[in-house]
């Protein structure tokens, strides 16, 4: 009986895809994916070392107000995959997903290597401070280990305005 118990937990645990977010609050609208970050895989399975790609969690609805009237529904937040070339000093959004107050998908895209639309990042804009944190993980794991520590009023302050 025994055995065959541990087999079902190991075969479930097969089964079940698993994925944990580590979300890092880096401001009052922002929170980044520690555990997504990675070197870029593109469209032909190529890595790509001088880029990096992560998720970002956008809790701000008004960034997205224009699909909030298109579909009629209050939005919570969205999720994008960025990606950051550092060869090049640029960002693009390589797939977004819009959540509505019940966690519902709204809309979703993801677009190809050659529709990718790269930014210069500008100096001290969010896309800037993104980058350094990807670029140095240290930093971004300490911020993490700080907020398990002594969870900031700003998270706080996120949660009630949700």
């Amino acid at each position: 009986m025994r055995k065959m118990l541990l087999c079902l937990i190991a075969f479930c645990a097969m089964i079940t895809p698993v994925y944990s977010a580590t979300w890092v609050q880096i401001d009052v609208n922002y929170c980044i994916d520690k555990d997504s970050i990675q070197s870029y895989v593109n469209d032909n399975g190529d890595v790509e070392d001088n880029k990096s790609v992560f998720w970002l969690k956008d809790n701000k609805p008004e960034n997205y107000k224009d699909i909030e009237n298109r579909y009629k529904k209050p939005l919570s937040y969205a999720l994008s995959q960025i990606i950051i070339d550092y060869s090049k000093n640029t960002v693009a959004l390589k797939s977004n997903i819009i959540y509505d107050k019940s966690n519902e998908i709204i809309t979703k895209n993801t677009f190809k290597d050659d529709k990718l639309k790269w930014n210069l990042i500008e100096p001290k804009s969010n896309a800037e401070l993104w980058a350094n944190l990807i670029k140095n993980p240290k930093i971004l794991n300490k911020i993490h280990k700080y907020q398990q520590i002594k969870p900031r009023k700003i998270i706080n302050k996120n949660k009630q305005q949700n």
